[in-house]
This record gives structure tokens, C-alpha cells and sequence, in this order.
């Protein structure tokens, strides 16, 4: 079975904002050949994992028609915990997401970006 996914370890939701603490475990499907000897998480399964908690915990048929702004600052490791923040801005159909290393001193960013819908 493949495991996309990582693992949600606490979820904070209202009605514009979800922020989700996630494992990437290191068996997910996406460290399989991506650098063998040194696996990191291919940056495009971050919007796909937003999209995917969109559906889940506010809309099951949003489509996202178009990514802006995207930035991949840091590398994610296997077995890494990280932040997940997403902005809902329904009136102007744009969400926004940012990945944070909640070890890191200033909560460094990871990687985010703006996805319209």
C-alpha cells in the first residue's frame, strides 16, 4: 500500500484557517527514488498535500486553478515534523500556505505559496 500522506498529529481549524502538525514519515511513497542516498520531499507534493486537506476539512470539490508565488526554501527530510498554515480568503478565492520547521528558533518557512481556486 502506498503511504502519500503524512501523518497529522494536531489539527487547529476555524473558518479561514487551518494549521496542522504533521510527521513526514520516512515511508512515505514520495522519498522512494528521489535522491536514494539522500532523500528529500519533491516540492510538488506540498500543493498537493494542501489540496488535499482542503478537500477534507472545507471543500471536497475545490480545484485549484492556479499556484503563484510558489517557493521551496528549505528541504524536507524524512522523519521531519513540520507546520502546516493555510489562509482561506473565500471572498477573492485565493488560499495561501506556508511549511514551518516549528523546531527552528524563528520558525523558519519551509516552503509556501498562493493558490487560487
Amino acid at each position: 500500500m502506498d503511504n502519500k500522506f503524512p501523518t497529522i498529529l494536531n489539527t487547529v481549524k476555524s473558518n479561514r484557517e487551518l494549521k496542522l502538525s504533521l510527521d513526514v514519515t520516512s515511508d512515505l511513497t514520495w522519498f522512494k527514488g528521489h535522491f536514494d542516498n539522500f532523500p528529500v520531499l519533491p516540492g510538488m507534493v506540498l500543493v498537493l498535500w494542501v489540496e488535499e486537506f482542503l478537500r477534507i476539512y472545507y471543500a471536497p470539490n475545490v480545484t485549484i486553478k492556479s499556484v503563484d508565488n510558489l517557493r521551496f526554501v528549505h528541504p524536507i527530510f524524512p522523519s521531519m515534523k513540520i507546520d502546516l498554515n493555510i489562509e482561506l480568503n473565500p471572498d477573492d478565492k485565493i488560499i495561501n500556505f506556508s511549511y514551518n520547521d516549528p523546531n527552528s528558533p524563528a520558525l523558519r518557512v519551509l516552503a509556501k505559496g498562493v493558490l487560487r481556486i
